[in-house]
C-alpha cells in the first residue's frame, strides 16, 4: 500500500489473502456496477460485497477484500 500512496493513489482495494478468481472478478464487476451507480467508493463496495455475499456465503469469498484510502 505505501507504494501506492507514495505514487499518489487516494483508494487502494487490497485483498487480506488468496482470493478465488472467479470471486473476485464477481466482486470487482458488482464493485464497478455499484460505483457507476453511486459515485461512492466505500457504499459500492460495502453494497459489492453484501451482493457477493448471496451468491458466496463463506466469508473467505468477500470478507478478503479491504478499502482504504479517500
Amino acid at each position: 500500500q505505501r507504494a501506492f500512496r507514495a505514487a499518489g493513489a487516494k483508494s487502494i482495494m487490497t485483498s487480506l489473502w488468496k482470493v478465488d478468481d472467479e470471486a473476485t472478478r464477481d466482486f470487482m464487476i458488482l464493485f464497478y456496477q455499484q460505483y457507476l451507480k453511486t459515485k461512492n467508493k466505500f457504499e459500492s463496495f460495502k453494497n459489492a460485497q453484501l451482493l457477493l455475499k448471496e451468491k458466496y456465503p463463506s466469508p473467505y469469498y468477500w470478507g478478503a477484500f479491504v478499502l482504504s484510502g479517500m
